[in-house]
């Protein structure tokens, strides 16, 4: 998802700088942004699914350990 999010920034923005060059300059700092952005929701996101995943896998194995299967 964050590769993907970061070409469609990407090829949005060189649409736009294909049409107006002088945009670049001005551009760059809020493509820089976004994309910071972007990487930090994504990194978020994997923090809150490894939780949920260890919480998860934390109460099979206790359930083992319990006989309950």
């Amino acid at each position: 998802v964050y590769r993907q999010d970061c070409e469609t920034f990407g090829m949005v923005v060189k649409m736009l700088i294909d049409k107006d060059p002088s945009l670049e300059k001005s551009i760059q700092f809020a493509l820089r942004q976004n994309l910071h952005e972007i990487g930090e929701r994504c990194i978020e996101e994997l923090k809150h699914f490894i939780a949920e995943y260890d919480a998860a896998n934390q109460e099979l194995a206790e359930s083992f350990k319990e006989g309950a299967y």
